[in-house]
């Protein structure tokens, strides 16, 4: 009995808490209910406002954080900016200081190079002057030594050439001229020609300059003492002499009277005659190429005239060691032609 009254009683404490629980329930959702309706709009306001400022708050902590950040970054690009602003300037002021080293190198450079230039200009002003004074100096000279050279060619334009007679100082102004025959120094005793015209036939002048040039080689020049003669002239050295045998018969003629022998002897570079056995147009044993009862080196002197003047296509005659005719004399025709009537 004791234990259902019990059973009842614990039943019925169940129950009404269970019921004053439904009305807790109850009367807090009544609760709520109100506070949802009166609550009013600005404290809802308030609370947004709340939340706005604790946003915002956040936010701005956030923010303060981001510009904290942003201020310090920017700090850091404006350091970062004025050390590159300053490394700019630095590396500006090197590279200015090594343009203007560079350009001073470049001036320096630039006036050595604008003086090497001058001083070129000026070494090659010099060498063209005396490049030019050379040349000037060897057309002078040259023109001599051209006309020496040229064996194998006779200037038509510049000499005079008649009946193939030519001058041989306006050929090859080497030569020493001295014709004997045009003053009494022979062995007429007198003047046979009217002037010392030198003339000689033109061939024959080729030959005759080759020879000139290698004697020239050797420190020597030929003296010529006659070369063309006119066939005139050949009867009164025949007329003046007895004895005939030195002379060709005017008749016949002479290699000299086709311009084409030459009686020559050497010089040396002073103008001074080399010795011979005897003297020009000594008809005697003395001027005969046989001849030897006298010092070697005037024998040594005689050969070395006639061993250049055969090589250049000449012969010699027995009896005078001056006298050499053109291997090709007898191809050219005797002339008498007055040595002024060559220079009309």
């Amino acid at each position: 009995m004791d234990i259902a009254k019990k059973i009842i009683y614990f039943i019925l404490v169940l129950m009404l808490i269970v019921s004053n629980s439904a009305c807790y329930r109850q009367k807090d959702k009544l609760i709520n209910t109100e506070t949802d309706i009166l609550v009013p709009v600005n404290a809802e306001i308030e609370s947004s406002d709340i939340r706005n400022d604790v946003d915002t708050g956040v936010n701005n902590n956030e923010n303060g954080s981001d510009k904290k950040v942003d201020t310090e970054e920017s700090d850091n690009k404006v350091d970062k900016d004025t050390s590159a602003e300053e490394n700019e300037n630095k590396t500006d002021k090197d590279t200015s200081g090594e343009g203007n080293e560079n350009k001073n190198d470049n001036d320096i450079d630039t006036q050595e190079s604008e003086g090497k230039s001058d001083k070129n200009a000026d070494t090659r002003e010099r060498e063209d002057i005396s490049e030019k004074d050379i040349g000037t100096e060897n057309s002078q000279n040259g023109s001599d030594k051209e006309t020496v050279g040229k064996n194998d060619e006779i200037d038509q334009n510049t000499v005079v050439e008649k009946q193939g007679l030519v001058e041989l100082i306006k050929l090859d102004n080497s030569f020493i001229i001295d014709i004997k025959y045009a003053t009494e120094d022979n062995f007429a005793k007198k003047k046979i020609y009217s002037m010392p015209l030198c003339l000689i036939n033109k061939n024959t002048a080729k030959k005759l300059i080759a020879a000139n040039n290698e004697f020239k080689t050797l420190g020597y020049r030929i003296k010529v003492f006659d070369a063309y003669r006119p066939q005139s002239a050949q009867q009164v050295l025949w007329d003046s002499t007895e004895d005939k045998s030195y002379l060709a018969n005017p008749k016949k003629g002479s290699k000299h009277n086709r311009g084409a022998a030459v009686d020559v002897t050497l010089v040396d570079e002073e103008g001074n005659e080399l010795r011979m056995p005897s003297g020009y147009d000594e008809f005697s044993e003395r001027a005969h190429l046989k001849f030897n009862k006298c010092e070697e080196e005037l024998i040594k002197n005689r050969e070395l005239l006639g061993e250049i003047m055969i090589k250049h296509g000449f012969k010699r005659i027995s009896t005078e060691w001056w006298h050499f005719d053109d291997t090709d004399a007898l191809k050219y025709p005797l002339l008498d032609i007055a040595f002024e009537e060559f220079l009309q």
